[in-house]
């Protein structure tokens, strides 16, 4: 709903993150600014509709991010992506060993700008967050941006199941 977009943002929120492509286009319509992101992995056929009304978007795998690229340089555009790594909820993301690779193409690819890594928990399977797993994907972000030169915008470490870990400090 375009309304409960603008409460939020006149309530302090910078952006919007959005899972169904409707709801963005409606967010769009509605005259929401704002940075959206895509919160779900998109599909190749959503790809310029994805560059189109969404500022980021989570990826996985290589041909969606070929399409987003494709659909980007269409459309004089760069966007942001966010690589899922998979750290044990078994919803989305790449293996650490696929990560490199999924990088090394995001960070060469037209239209594209590799913005963060991020990983899920409590939403599949639930695995619950453990500040060891926790470590392990912030490793992966300090390799990420050594190897590419980048520093990275966006690092998610999943959602409100990292509040018991918050509260215990």
């Amino acid at each position: 709903s375009p309304l409960v977009g603008r409460a939020m943002l006149r309530g302090g929120a910078v952006g919007l993150g959005e899972s169904r492509i409707d709801n963005v286009r409606r967010l769009r319509r509605g005259g929401i600014t704002a940075p959206v992101m895509m919160l779900r992995i998109p599909s190749v056929t959503e790809a310029p509709d994805v560059v189109r009304l969404c500022d980021i978007s989570l990826n996985s795998e290589r041909a969606v991010l070929e399409a987003l690229s494709r659909a980007a340089e269409e459309q004089g555009a760069v966007h942001d992506v966010i690589v899922m790594l998979e750290m044990g909820d078994r919803r989305e993301g790449v293996s650490a060993a696929e990560l490199m690779p999924l990088c090394d193409f995001a960070v060469g690819a037209p239209g594209l700008r590799l913005a963060g890594l991020g990983a899920n928990f409590m939403c599949a399977s639930g695995v619950l967050p453990t500040m060891g797993k926790l470590e392990a994907l912030c490793a992966q972000v300090e390799a990420v941006e050594a190897r590419f030169g980048v520093t990275l915008d966006y690092v998610s470490g999943g959602n409100s199941a990292n509040l018991p870990l918050m509260e215990e400090g």
